[in-house]
C-alpha cells in the first residue's frame, strides 16, 4: 500500500503547517507497517525543503497551481494526507 504526504509549498513561511508536516513525516512510517509513505511539497522535494526561505509570488503561483496539479495527476496511492490547507482544492 502507498501514502503520500503532501506538505506547504516552500515559501508560505509557515512554520506551524511545517512542524506538523515534518512530524508527520519521521512518525507516520511508524504507524503504517508495511506502508510505503512518500512526502512531497510543491515546488521540490520534501528533503530539500526550508521553512524560513521564500519565493517570489508568480514562481509561487506557478509552482502550486500550474505544475503541481499536473505532477499530482500522475500519482498513484491508497490514501493522500494534505497537511496545507491552502492545497486542500
Amino acid at each position: 500500500m502507498t501514502a503520500y504526504l503532501l506538505g506547504a509549498y516552500q515559501g508560505n513561511r509557515h512554520l506551524s503547517i511545517d512542524n506538523y508536516f515534518r512530524y508527520c513525516q519521521s512518525d507516520l512510517p511508524n504507524h503504517l507497517p508495511g506502508w510505503h509513505v512518500q512526502s512531497f511539497r510543491p515546488g521540490q522535494l520534501a528533503e530539500s525543503y526550508f521553512a524560513h526561505s521564500s519565493a517570489p509570488r508568480l514562481k509561487a503561483w506557478e509552482d502550486c497551481y500550474l505544475k503541481w496539479p499536473s505532477q499530482l495527476s500522475k500519482l498513484r496511492a491508497d490514501v493522500f494526507h494534505i497537511v496545507d490547507q491552502g492545497l486542500g482544492w
